[in-house]
């Protein structure tokens, strides 16, 4: 019987022969809403080293700041600005002022290591809220300094070959993590919640869902939990 793939992040995925590079196009109400929280303002030029076709570093590019989209892969109909066959595991310091993406999460915490550690450069990554868990990535939690919650679920990142149902909406919740070179403080970081949507406000917004059955439900729970901690600080932190 043949044994199936592990996955990583504690999520049960499509199988890695049928996902080929992973290429998930992140919806532009994400990068948006990262901007929004003025966390970039203090750069001038970005690093998206799994560009794609171009997803974030579109929108990047609207919003002002100067990008280097590159990707290992030259996709179909990618934007003219996205440099192909760049391995990134292969990059050296330049003159980028920090790393923004959303990587193959099979090789996420890769990308991490590799940016912060290798490069020294902040890193931002879209990631399930899951990637919170795992002691195999105890390293790169060290250097962990804060998480943007998205409060809603964000539209569904089908693969450009899916050939199934196409879902508007995902099933697991998103948050942008962001690492630094630093060490945070005792293992610790903060988290703020964030809205996808350009012009709600974050307040008492909740998924009313019920949780999945089984590991994945339990996941999903932790996770919600997470969001409500998330928002009585804020609450807190208002009260004052």
């Amino acid at each position: 019987m043949k044994r199936k793939a592990k996955a990583k992040q504690g999520a049960i995925r499509g199988r890695f022969l049928e996902r080929g590079y992973d290429l998930r196009e992140t919806p532009p109400e994400a990068t948006r809403a990262l901007i929004r929280t003025g966390c970039l303002d203090q750069y001038r030029v970005l690093f998206e080293p799994c560009a794609g076709k171009g997803a974030i570093s579109r929108v990047l590019t609207a919003g002002g700041w100067r990008v280097y989209a590159r990707d290992l892969i030259a996709y179909p109909g990618a934007d003219a600005d996205v440099g192909p066959e760049v391995n990134f595991f292969n990059s050296t310091p330049s003159i980028y002022d920090a790393i923004v993406t959303n990587p193959p999460y099979r090789w996420a915490d890769d990308f991490i290591r590799h940016g912060i550690f290798k490069l020294k450069l902040p890193v931002y990554v879209l990631l399930r809220l899951m990637a919170l868990e795992g002691a195999n990535r105890s390293d790169v939690h060290q250097h962990l300094h804060h998480v943007f919650i998205g409060v809603e679920r964000l539209p569904m990142m089908h693969r450009p070959d899916w050939k199934g149902k196409k879902l508007k909406q995902g099933a697991m919740p998103f948050g942008w993590f962001c690492f630094f070179p630093e060490k945070n403080q005792d293992g610790l970081f903060t988290a703020s919640r964030i809205s996808w949507r350009e012009e709600t406000k974050n307040d008492h917004i909740v998924d009313s869902s019920p949780p999945s059955d089984g590991p994945a439900g339990e996941a999903e729970k932790f996770e919600r939990l997470l969001i409500e901690g998330a928002a009585l600080f804020d609450q807190a932190r208002g009260d004052r």
